[in-house]
């Protein structure tokens, strides 16, 4: 298999290509298409890589050097390639060709955030992209069942497959339970912080006794600049720029994981909290809902209903912590 994924050095879309590069789960990777800006040191040296600079130019570089690869060596059978960073391929190639979608934006049917205008852009210009070169892909990948729905709803004489695979996890260890919830999210506008926030303050009208929050931001954020409110009985906990291991710490930390974002093709931090023990709460909508067995949902935008479901577990939580007491007793 040969990955193409030169769009790719950061944030998510780093975690799950370390892992699809580490543990292999469509097939041997032959061939790596990279962005110079991609840090990863256990690239097995059997693997051909190749790196290009983060610009246009470079990236069309990358796709004429990829088409090459297979014009120059007629019966060269390395296939097939996953186009694993939402760019498709600009050329028909002799192989089969996979887009592995892992950007529910790049979909019609999904409204474009609009809290950053290079995001809204760069979204539209992916989406338009799919479009002009959806010849030259055969095969769709996605993460979940909404995923799939919507992908055939956009590309309905694709064959779209679910084919999600989650980052290597460390087993859960035992650690003193410092905080009540955990919520690992963004500033951006579709992760809906503000709804978390704001069901933080009604709960804060109704406890008694001291409750923690942690919130934990992206790399990007910096935390200084962050208004919370004055609450009196929550102490907020704000930390960005974490590591992967002191993210896995700090769930093992926590008692209840709370996500409030509306679109996500996958939510890793849902599959983590549920890894390491957590209770997970999010909004019943078209990601979480084949998860809903798993988890425990609310009534999407609703700070009340956000509230009364934190409050409900927070008792929870504190009786089984009670009741466990008094055995030892």
């Amino acid at each position: 298999m040969i990955v193409f994924a030169v769009n790719i050095h950061s944030g998510g879309g780093k975690v799950l290509l370390d892992e699809l590069i580490s543990s292999e789960p469509f097939g041997k990777i032959t061939h790596l298409y990279l962005d110079r800006r991609y840090q990863n040191n256990s690239i097995p040296s059997t693997v051909e890589t190749l790196s290009y600079p983060p610009t246009i130019k470079a990236r069309l570089q990358a796709q004429w050097d990829l088409r090459k690869m297979f014009k120059v060596n007629p019966g060269l059978k390395k296939g097939p390639v996953l186009f694993f960073g939402n760019l498709p391929p600009f050329f028909k190639l002799r192989v089969e060709s996979i887009l592995y979608l892992q950007n529910c934006f790049n979909l019609s049917g999904i409204s474009l955030p609009k809290d950053s205008l290079k995001e809204n852009l760069r979204n539209r210009m992916e989406r338009y992209l799919l479009r002009i070169f959806s010849k030259n892909y055969q095969k769709i990948w996605v993460q979940s069942e909404w995923m799939v729905q919507l992908a055939k709803n956009n590309f309905p004489e694709k064959e779209i497959y679910k084919k999600p695979f989650i980052p290597a996890l460390p087993e859960p260890t035992q650690v003193e339970k410092i905080y009540d919830f955990i919520s690992v999210t963004s500033l951006s506008s579709h992760k809906n912080l503000r709804l978390l926030l704001q069901a933080l303050e009604l709960l804060d009208l109704k406890v008694t006794s001291q409750v923690r929050a942690l919130i934990v931001l992206d790399n990007s954020v910096n935390i200084t600049e962050v208004r919370l409110p004055k609450l009196k009985h929550i102490h907020l906990t704000l930390r960005s720029k974490l590591s992967r291991q002191d993210l896995f710490l700090e769930y093992q930390r926590s008692k209840i994981a709370v996500i409030t974002s509306l679109l996500e093709s996958f939510c890793l931090p849902i599959f983590e909290a549920l890894h390491f023990g957590l209770k997970v709460i999010c909004p019943a909508v078209g990601y979480t809902l084949e998860l809903k067995n798993e988890t425990l949902q609310y009534n999407v935008d609703s700070a009340k209903d956000l509230s009364e479901l934190l409050e409900q577990n927070l008792r929870a939580s504190s009786k089984k912590i009670v009741s466990s007491a008094d055995g030892k007793c």
